[in-house]
């Protein structure tokens, strides 16, 4: 039976935009025990954009605990968690390589559900969030005890506290220098590139893909069930091998 793991998530913005942070914990569902918890100061944005940051932080830290759980997310953003449900559309053009980004987080989709909850029961997030903007040095603390709690948990994620990221190699992947301005920083399998912050920061990196999603909105596929299967088309017969005669 698959472990069961609550992420709990809240951005905050002292002006929208204005000095922005998140936070975030992981929380055992059966006992309640709060495994980790993340609180990180992310610059000048909107509540939106803290708000993504903070789901992200927190399905990475979820994927590092146990990759095969089953997580619920809870937030108070009703934006967020619709738009990663896929009921409705992401419009704005900052938000777009957010959502990728947090789908990617937890790359099996199908065991995340989102769930809508009311401010009042996210205060432990928004706490976390708060902490980063008024007590810096504490929540480096609480950033630092969660990166020992992650780095001992069963998901393959790197942590680095240096100004870049190294290259990282793994079996199935290649290696690749991820430039990020997260104080803790993470990369997850298997998209680590197509998903990392260069790529959506990066001016240099202008592909078509990028330049389509500036341009249009984008709705996430609707998460799939763990009993959903997808069908498959029968091979036509142009695609058949012919044997030589």
């Amino acid at each position: 039976m698959a472990r069961k793991l609550i992420v709990e998530a809240d951005g905050a913005s002292r002006g929208n935009p204005g000095p922005a942070s998140y936070g975030a914990l992981v929380a055992d569902a059966e006992t309640g025990e709060v495994l980790v918890e993340l609180a990180e100061p992310i610059g000048v944005t909107t509540n939106n954009v803290a708000e993504y940051r903070g789901l992200i932080a927190g399905l990475r830290a979820a994927y590092a605990i146990d990759p095969e759980a089953e997580v619920e997310a809870r937030m108070d953003s009703k934006l967020a968690v619709q738009q990663m449900s896929g009921a409705w559309q992401i419009k704005h053009p900052s938000i777009r390589p957010l959502a990728v980004e947090a789908r990617g987080a937890f790359p099996r989709a199908g065991r995340v559900k989102y769930t809508w909850v009311p401010r009042e029961r996210n205060r432990r997030a928004d706490a976390l969030g708060n902490l980063a903007l008024d007590a810096p040095e504490k929540a480096a603390a609480k950033m630092a005890a969660a990166a020992e709690v992650m780095a001992r948990g069963r998901g393959r994620v790197t942590v680095s506290q240096d100004a870049d990221l190294r290259p990282v190699t793994r079996r199935g992947g290649c290696g690749c220098r991820l430039m990020m301005r997260c104080s803790l920083r993470m990369v997850n399998p298997p998209l680590r590139l197509l998903l990392s912050r260069s790529w959506r920061l990066s001016p240099s990196l202008s592909s078509p893909l990028s330049q389509s999603w500036r341009s249009s909105p984008l709705r996430l596929p609707p998460l799939a069930g763990p009993n959903r299967t997808s069908a498959r088309r029968p091979p036509s017969s142009s695609s058949a091998t012919v044997p030589p005669p």
